[in-house]
């Protein structure tokens, strides 16, 4: 399982990386122009929408103390923590913002098809030539892309 707000920004990845919609969702998403910065884009949503954290269902009354969770990140192999989430937000009244709740509304207007129809499939020449050619089992490792985009590491 993996955080909303990552499958969130794989999507913002992905509309970033399509030359039809990159000049699309900015204007459903009544933002001014398009963005990389997923924490900026959920904030802005949260705000708009105002989504925040009561004060019983905080993340750190939710969670252990000790978990790994409670830190917004993830315990690695090399005991090092990482997060997706570099501040925590707030809105002018000093709650904090739900950044989750924002990132299940960004995917469910992808889901809905309100970005136009979309696929995560690798559609690349090259990928469809390696499908037909070897089978769908010749495509599990590979990195998806897009025409003239940045490639995700």
């Amino acid at each position: 399982m993996t955080e909303e707000s990552n499958v969130a920004d794989y999507l913002l990845f992905r509309l970033n990386n399509s030359f039809k919609k990159i000049s699309l969702y900015p204007k459903i998403l009544n933002i001014s122009s398009p963005t990389d910065d997923i924490h900026s884009l959920l904030t802005t949503l949260a705000l708009r929408h105002n989504y925040t954290l009561g004060s019983e269902l905080s993340i750190e009354k939710t969670l252990h103390t000790n978990s790994h969770l409670n830190h917004g990140g993830l315990l690695m192999a090399d005991d090092e923590w990482t997060t997706s989430r570099p501040v925590e937000a707030t809105n002018d009244n000093g709650e904090k913002l739900d950044l989750e709740r924002a990132a299940r509304w960004f995917i469910r207007k992808f889901r809905d098809g309100e970005f136009g129809s979309m696929t995560l499939d690798d559609c690349s020449e090259e990928a469809l030539k390696t499908y037909f050619e070897r089978g769908p089992e010749a495509l599990y490792g590979s990195s998806v892309g897009a025409p003239g985009g940045k490639a995700r590491k």
